[in-house]
């Protein structure tokens, strides 16, 4: 990329060098010698038709290249950031921007979600993993929509792993959203690739009241999503509050339970 840069000044550098000479080239010839035209004449046409012949050319050709830089550029942070299939972001981006909002929120109520898609690898297996990358593409998209308007933090954690932050977000909605979420996934409009496979999804639900360690909330939802498949996996399980006692458990629904 540096190297066609350079190799692009250096050619318009030469461009117009040469163009420049050629102007003034053409002046004395057709102007000097049959016009009669004295020194002082050819200056002032010369101070006024170059920046016409080259001044539009170079900046035309510069804003061109300024543009296509920038628009590399915002592809290399899209790259960075986002998950190369899915689109939404990637682990490190969520993670990071998670730990930002989780941390420094004062005072105010938030949910974490970590989803797993349930026997994912049987997709994998029996339909192909262009089949399975299809499903992933699509749960995805399902839990977009799913949170949208919501100004929720989506991302890919790994594999078939999702991770949803709900930053303003009460305490005593967190399992109605988190049930919100797992139907979505289990009713999406799945892709012809694998046929009338219904997909399910466990999910692990920490809420937080910031500011509060990244860490810890990610940890309570993580146990929150093994108690999920422990359970039989299609399901939410909601992590006890920080400082809760162990085994204050309580049965929330059919498919919602409260972890211990």
């Amino acid at each position: 990329m540096m190297r066609v840069t350079r190799l692009g000044i250096l050619a318009l550098t030469f461009g117009c060098t040469l163009v420049s000479a050629l102007i003034c080239m053409v002046v004395t010839a057709y102007f000097i010698a049959p016009f009669g035209w004295t020194v002082m004449q050819v200056s002032l046409a010369l101070s006024g038709s170059l920046p016409v012949f080259l001044g539009l050319p170079v900046f035309g050709y510069l804003a061109f290249k300024l543009k296509e830089l920038s628009d590399t550029n915002e592809r290399l942070v899209r790259l960075n950031q986002t998950d190369h299939l899915t689109g939404i972001f990637n682990r490190a981006t969520f993670s990071a921007a998670a730990e930002a909002i989780i941390e420094k929120q004062a005072g105010d109520c938030g949910v974490l979600l970590i989803i797993d898609v349930d026997h994912f690898k049987q997709i994998n297996d029996g339909f192909g993993h262009r089949a399975g990358d299809e499903t992933l593409v699509a749960i995805a998209a399902s839990l977009v929509e799913a949170v949208e308007g919501r100004n929720a933090v989506v991302g890919r954690l790994g594999g078939e792993e999702f991770g949803i932050l709900l930053p303003a977000l009460e305490v005593e909605m967190a399992p109605l959203i988190s049930e919100h979420v797992r139907l979505a996934v289990e009713t999406m409009k799945r892709p012809a690739s694998i046929g009338d496979r219904i997909i399910t999804a466990s999910i692990g639900t920490a809420a937080f009241r910031g500011p509060a360690a990244f860490s810890r909330v990610f940890n309570r939802a993580d146990e929150a999503l093994y108690a999920s498949k422990r359970g039989g996996r299609n399901r939410v399980t909601i992590a006890p509050d920080a400082g809760e006692p162990a085994d204050s458990t309580a049965r929330v629904g059919p498919v919602l339970e409260r972890a211990s």
